[in-house]
């Protein structure tokens, strides 16, 4: 994984609430990335 790919999953992390089904969505192509 990246370091902006990490960063960005930190930032998702840090306010779930603010996009939780861009965070769903994002994760499955994160998981390919890696």
């Amino acid at each position: 994984m990246t370091s902006s790919e990490s960063a960005f999953v930190l930032k998702s992390q840090k306010m779930p609430s603010d996009k939780p089904e861009m965070v769903v969505a994002i994760s499955p192509v994160i998981r390919m990335a890696i």
